[in-house]
């Protein structure tokens, strides 16, 4: 059996869920999405902000986005881990804390989804980031403070490395997938210089870490997306193949 946690945003969590259907002994256990790696480090791994409750951010998400789930996925105590169930889950998903700590993870699937295109909040009080989309919501998040930035690339080494090392030190025979977000289909510099900047300093990683594998970037192609006006989301046909390239990297 290999116990399975995914990390960034659909790309992760559909590919350990393709992995946990082409084996039946393969289990998709945990996964985390709307949370930035320097925020998850910071939160619950370097312990610098105290981790948010709902009585602590007063925020609601309009009816119709409630399924995307952006508040629940980062709150500790209710959806930390827990983030796109699947009916065809073999079990319940737990939370992420509670299943690293357990020193029985087999694989880690990452992707850098939310490094790429999340700006973060602040708590005007508690100072912890958090992940908003204000148009979600049902009124302003006026408990915290906007930050018009990305992360910067010494503190995604930096994320990357301390979460790292808090995985292997307790799940020490785990491995390790980084799979860079497909950016092809976007037309922006910008996030394309994000992106090198990004890979580059995963690559450095790689040299600390040998447990870690960098799948290659991928070419997506507009048959590959799910809906047409949504290149962020891709058909299951596509995170099969990436799930039967990696299947070798997760065998021993």
């Amino acid at each position: 059996m290999k116990l399975i946690c995914s990390f960034g945003s659909c790309l992760s969590a559909s590919v350990a869920e393709q992995l946990s259907k082409i084996f039946d002994d393969w289990l998709r256990i945990s996964s985390v999405q709307h949370n930035r790696i320097d925020q998850f480090d910071q939160i619950y791994i370097k312990k610098i902000h105290p981790a948010l409750s709902q009585k602590d951010i007063d925020l609601t998400l309009l009816d119709e986005f409630n399924y995307v789930n952006t508040i629940d996925n980062q709150l500790l105590d209710i959806g930390l881990g827990r983030a796109l169930p699947k009916k065809d889950d073999k079990i319940p998903l737990n939370n992420i804390i509670s299943c690293i700590e357990s020193g029985k993870v087999d694989v880690f699937i990452f992707d850098n989804f939310a490094e790429l295109l999340f700006k973060l909040y602040e708590h005007i009080e508690l100072k912890t980031p958090m992940f908003i989309n204000e148009k979600y919501l049902t009124k302003k998040a006026d408990r915290f403070k906007f930050n018009n930035s990305f992360i910067s690339t010494e503190c995604y080494i930096e994320s990357y490395s301390s979460v790292f090392e808090y995985i292997t030190t307790r799940n020490p025979d785990a491995k390790i997938i980084f799979l860079p977000f497909p950016t092809s289909l976007k037309n922006d510099k910008h996030l394309k210089a994000r992106n090198d900047l990004y890979l580059s300093a995963m690559d450095e990683l790689s040299i600390k870490f040998n447990n870690l594998y960098i799948h290659p970037e991928m070419e997506i192609s507009e048959k590959d997306l799910l809906r047409e006006s949504d290149i962020y989301h891709f058909t299951n046909n596509c995170y099969y193949k990436i799930a039967k390239e990696i299947i070798k990297v997760c065998l021993p």
